[in-house]
């Protein structure tokens, strides 16, 4: 369970739902640092770390904002000239 249920930057509900596992090592590319303020309950997929094996879940539940799904989406769209990977 997450420390609340709403999302702080747009008070929407929180949803559960399952997205997919990247496995290696994250890229940070240039989201990562407005994530946090703008869309902190983006969570289009879950880090699974850095050992590979066929056994691993391929997805999980995370705890989701459609509005900061949304605005990532928005915000990616207006930043094409930036280094960001498309989560």
């Amino acid at each position: 369970m997450p420390r609340t249920t709403v999302c702080q930057v747009h008070g929407t509900k929180l949803e559960r739902k399952r997205v997919p596992i990247r496995y290696g090592f994250p890229a940070y590319d240039d989201a990562w640092s407005v994530q946090e303020r703008l869309f902190p309950h983006s969570n289009s997929y879950g880090l699974g770390g850095c050992v590979i094996s066929e056994n691993n879940p391929r997805d999980e539940q995370q705890w989701v904002c459609t509005d900061c799904r949304i605005a990532e989406k928005q915000w990616r769209a207006e930043n094409t000239d930036l280094n960001v990977d498309e989560r």
